[in-house]
């Protein structure tokens, strides 16, 4: 595997990973500013490796479009979290498919 491809498979790997972590913290979230601050420091760390894997503009962007708008409108802490947990799965998921 060359140079290029080895990065982006690792970097979409790690991404995979990463939303993984994610999706855990919101599962077991009990509340709280420490809980919060967790969720959101896991957050972070996965928002800079997706701006690093250029792969990413091969996943199905109506899904992203769909998970995000969930966001939005979200108006309780339960759908914000429910519907980050659903971005978090799609990625999980089509990291699967890119993979193969």
């Amino acid at each position: 595997m060359n140079e290029r491809l080895e990065a982006i498979h690792n970097g979409l790997r790690n991404a995979m990973t990463q939303a993984e972590a994610c999706m855990d913290l919101i599962d077991g979230f009990a509340g709280g500013p420490v809980a919060m601050a967790r969720l959101q420091q896991a957050e972070s760390v996965l928002q800079q490796t997706l701006k690093s894997v250029t792969v990413l503009s091969l996943m199905d962007q109506a899904g992203i479009r769909r998970a995000t708008a969930k966001g939005q409108a979200a108006t309780s802490l339960v759908e914000s979290l429910s519907a980050s947990r659903s971005l978090y799965q799609f990625i999980v998921d089509e990291g699967n498919r890119l993979l193969g």
